[in-house]
């Protein structure tokens, strides 16, 4: 039997277990106090009139009892809950510490909401076999699951079905349960950065993507290019002179008709560039009015996710 006792001071917040001194336990003692296991709650020692303490450092963190007390758990949680639980049963057997003395009531099962950690409370002078308190972990995250949430309730179920079965490789719950969307970009984010995407490959498209075209429609389609070319600048020129085209065909033998024509070449070749890009534009202009059409919404949507996470508000 232990006494629980707690120290809130200036030094931070303190959670002391206090007993006889426990026999058997001199390397598991030494574990906890010569290494900084990544999972488990800060560990002193202290030896006195016959008694051990030990002193864990609980400053700024919360229970996962108090945390959820009139709370559910949401999917996001679950999965930072249950890798939390894996990384605790990996470091015990890291550290050669029998699972056994791992308090699994969530009262002792701590929460860092900066860092969104798990940590666990290693305490030799208690016995819980790893089935015994799994099981009970497992009601306990089964009766506290958002049942609004499919998600939710569905790992909380998977995570208690492997339990009594024994399978404590809890990661996979994780995995099997991750949705294929990021949680933190979200569906409406996703669907502007694909329009943003499609702005893009219309701009700037791959030559990949682009359908070949051989080289003999290449070499047809500037050929019908040019002869465009020369009948508009022969047309605009011819209109100069009434649209006398014989009285034209007799100037072109002059240099300076040999000018004119190359000039009406030389402002035709801009405008129809012009013209190709004014199209352009316009279809761009068109795909940022659809993106900006949901804009607000995606922000709204964003600042609401950003304030909440694993079912508490920052």
């Amino acid at each position: 039997m232990f006494i629980e006792r707690y120290d809130n001071g200036i030094s931070g917040n303190h959670l002391i277990l206090e007993s006889d001194l426990i026999n058997n336990v001199g390397y598991k003692s030494r574990m906890l106090m010569e290494n900084d296991i990544p999972d488990f709650l800060p560990c002193t020692i202290i030896r006195s009139d016959g008694k051990d303490e030990y002193v864990y450092d609980i400053t700024s963190l919360v229970s996962l009892y108090d945390l959820y007390e009139c709370e559910e758990m949401d999917h996001r949680f679950l999965c930072c809950l249950i890798n939390g639980m894996a990384a605790g049963l990996e470091c015990a057997e890291e550290y050669l510490l029998p699972p056994e003395h791992l308090f699994y009531d969530p009262r002792h099962i701590y929460v860092d909401r900066e860092r969104l950690k798990v940590l666990w409370c290693y305490y030799p002078g208690s016995y819980t076999t790893l089935a015994e308190g799994m099981n009970e972990l497992a009601e306990y995250i089964l009766t506290k699951a958002d049942h609004k949430d499919e998600a939710a309730v569905s790992l909380a179920y998977g995570l208690y079905k492997q339990v009594v079965n024994e399978d404590y490789t809890l990661r996979k719950l994780v995995t099997k349960s991750s949705p294929v969307t990021d949680p933190v970009i979200g569906d409406a984010e996703e669907e502007e950065i694909l329009k943003i995407e499609d702005i893009s490959d219309f701009m700037f498209p791959d030559e990949d993507d682009a359908p070949a075209i051989p080289s003999s429609g290449k070499a047809i389609i500037g050929v019908c290019i040019l002869i465009l070319l020369f009948v508009s600048a022969f047309t605009f020129t011819a209109s100069l002179y009434g649209g006398d085209s014989m009285r034209f065909l007799m100037k072109m033998t002059e240099m300076k008709m040999c000018l004119t024509l190359t000039g009406a070449m030389a402002i035709m070749l801009p405008i129809l560039i012009i013209l190709k890009w004014y199209r352009s534009f316009r279809k761009f202009s068109k795909a940022l009015d659809e993106v900006g059409n949901n804009k607000d919404d995606t922000y709204m949507k964003l600042s609401r996710d950003k304030d909440v996470q694993f079912g508490w508000e920052l």
